[in-house]
């Protein structure tokens, strides 16, 4: 034997399976087990009558031919999934101590926009496995075609797409979860629309890009600093948000709104909204009120026969002393002629509505910083005819804006009358 001594711990590796090595051997041995049932089917029925003896009762499920071979099965995907949950459960550790280390706020952002591409892509992947198992399962049961698909494996991820459950817990669960998704966009947001760390009075309606071919949406962008401070001012906007329409109220700051119009042309328009607060004790912090609707609502089944308005929003208050604050507005608007109920779109429908869209009318306003949130300085026109069945969702944006302004402004003359009174 060699005198130099042996480095166990550098030759350990090669005694474990890497994890490609453990799924494939995992893979190969389900498919020995599946081969082996079939075989031994037939050697276990002349056996059963060659023989009387009594065995035990088995556990394994019913329909099983081979209970030992059953069992193995069970177990080898038993481990198949411990071994994903372990490797979520690793991600999450890499990703945990990735942000405790110190970094700037861009690093930060980058960081939590990369996880959620991470996270993105795990769901494509899921949503495809799954997908996968239902296709194999109509493939083997040609007299189940028209099966429904299994509402238990989609049901916890069906507010990713804005739709809420009839079940109480669900549905609470869902408006919440589509808040916090609101908020954790909202850097990225503002990042694209100029407004983030903006300084400078902006006040600004276009037509933005969107992924949806077919699709419209209107970006309005507000930068505007007020004379009162961060507390007032977001207090005064919530309280516009949240005493509209009774809506379904979660706690003091979270609520789910449902709003239903029959517009000009006879079709029925419905706007649903999921509002939420966030505030902040630290005087620093910024104030966040924002809105998303929900597309599909189990509670409103008739909601796909009419128009549904699809729309987010941020507000964000931030404080610059102890009387002045600056207020980012930053809405998104999508008209998509495809989802309507008239039927087929052909491109030039398209275009039209890019061209009503890039004439809408929206709330005319000063372009002056004064301390004030502005104000209308016109009244609003008719819809164009291309967006007939948006005409409600517009019209009740301008009104909303219109009492969002009168609101602020009284916020701001009641704090300024107190500083009056103080100062005599």
């Amino acid at each position: 034997m060699d005198d130099e001594s042996w480095d166990v711990e550098s030759d350990l590796h090669f005694l474990f399976a890497n994890d490609v090595e453990l799924q494939t051997d995992l893979a190969a041995v389900c498919d020995l087990l599946d081969k082996s049932e079939s075989e031994s089917a037939a050697a276990s029925v002349s056996s059963a009558a060659a023989t009387k003896r009594k065995r035990k009762p088995s556990t394994a499920p019913s329909g099983a031919r081979n209970p030992h071979q059953s069992r193995q099965r069970q177990e080898l995907e038993d481990l198949q999934r411990q071994v994903l949950e372990l490797k979520s459960k690793l991600d999450e550790a890499k990703l945990h101590a990735a942000f405790k280390q110190e970094m700037s706020p861009a690093e930060s952002l980058a960081r939590l926009r990369q996880a959620d591409a991470a996270m993105s892509l795990k769901e494509n992947k899921q949503l495809k496995d799954a997908l996968d198992v239902q296709n194999s399962f109509i493939g083997k049961l040609g007299a189940c075609l028209r099966k429904k698909p299994r509402h238990e494996i989609l049901s916890s991820d069906d507010w990713r797409v804005y739709k809420l459950a009839a079940q109480k817990s669900l549905r609470e669960a869902a408006i919440r979860a589509i808040a916090d998704r609101q908020l954790r966009r909202k850097d990225s947001a503002f990042i694209n629309a100029g407004l983030m760390d903006c300084t400078e009075y902006v006040f600004r309606s276009r037509t933005i890009k969107s992924q949806n071919p077919h699709a419209v949406t209107l970006e309005v962008t507000m930068n505007v600093e007020l004379a009162a401070p961060r507390d007032v001012i977001s207090g005064a906007v919530w309280h516009v948000f949240s005493c509209d329409t009774p809506p379904e109220r979660l706690d003091a700051f979270t609520l789910y709104e449902q709003f239903s119009e029959v517009a000009a042309g006879g079709a029925m328009t419905h706007s649903n909204l999921v509002r939420k607060f966030y505030g902040h004790d630290n005087h620093d912090q910024d104030h966040v009120i924002l809105w998303r609707s929900v597309l599909e609502d189990a509670m409103v089944p008739h909601m796909a026969d009419g128009t549904v308005e699809d729309e987010c929003g941020w507000i964000a208050i931030s404080p610059i002393d102890a009387t002045s604050c600056r207020l980012a507005f930053l809405l998104h608007a999508v008209f998509d002629p495809t989802t309507l109920p008239r039927g087929a779109v052909d491109q030039r429908s398209v275009e039209a509505m890019t061209a009503a869209v890039d004439k809408l009318n929206v709330v005319d306003v000063p372009r002056i910083n004064d301390g004030t949130f502005p104000s209308p300085t016109k009244p609003t026109l008719p819809s164009p005819p291309q967006l007939a069945e948006y005409a409600p969702f517009i019209e009740r944006g301008n009104q909303f804006e219109i009492a969002l302004s009168v609101a602020v402004n009284a916020a701001i003359q009641k704090f300024q009358n107190g500083l009056c009174r103080i100062s005599q």
